[in-house]
């Protein structure tokens, strides 16, 4: 005829929610915030340090410990650093007309794109102009970019092959604006005065181009 009763109140509280993302992939020098904020949390992360978001700047796997109300749940991402390509077309150049310049920019596994769209690894350049290339490595893309001027070949004409009698002179003429000049004994005027027998020739040199006639 003797009756005893107790009670308990239970309290079930719920995990966390914790989603840091998907694997990731990032470019040297590139950084990802990995965010884990929950409210009323505790974070523990794979170095132990407890703050809710935690930056990734090197390939490895990141994982935390969120805990609410005594409930803890972990999650972890992987991320992965590829390297950059490197790009150098060199420095700027000036060329003279007719000198072959070919633009590299071969890196091994790479995609190219140049200012014009092709898309080898390099490009031959004959005329004055910004030459830019895009080269991209995986999900890595780096660029780089060259001006080229390209000078003209000075007009040097000094005339037909020429007959004198003897006392006779011709005055070789190689005159052109803005040149030096070098003729077969090293004189170094725009004309030469020819008494004798022989083959007369001149470099006519502008911008550092270089024609020779004779």
């Amino acid at each position: 005829s003797c009756s005893v009763s107790d009670a308990i109140d239970v309290t079930v509280n719920p995990n966390p929610i914790v989603n840091l993302g998907a694997d990731a992939m990032l470019c040297d020098g590139d950084q990802l915030v990995i965010d884990a904020t929950t409210p009323g949390a505790t974070y523990s992360w794979q170095d132990n340090s407890n703050g809710p978001t935690f930056t990734a700047d090197a390939t490895g796997t990141y994982d935390v410990d969120v805990t609410v109300n005594g409930c803890t749940t972990n999650d972890a991402i992987n991320v992965t650093i590829n390297p950059m390509p490197v790009v150098d077309l060199g420095p700027d150049v000036t060329l003279c007309q007719g000198t072959p310049l070919l633009l590299d920019a071969t890196v091994p596994g790479a995609s190219y794109s140049w200012q014009n769209g092709s898309t080898d690894a390099t490009f031959a350049v004959n005329a004055t102009g910004t030459y830019d290339v895009d080269v991209t490595l995986g999900t890595c893309s780096a660029s780089d970019a060259i001006n080229v001027t390209v000078n003209p070949n000075p007009t040097v004409n000094l005339g037909a092959d020429a007959a004198l009698c003897d006392g006779d002179q011709i005055i070789l003429n190689a005159t052109t604006a803005g040149a030096t000049y070098n003729w077969q004994d090293n004189s170094n005027g725009p004309t030469f005065t020819a008494t004798t027998s022989g083959t007369y020739d001149v470099d006519v040199t502008v911008n550092g181009c270089t024609t020779n006639d004779a």
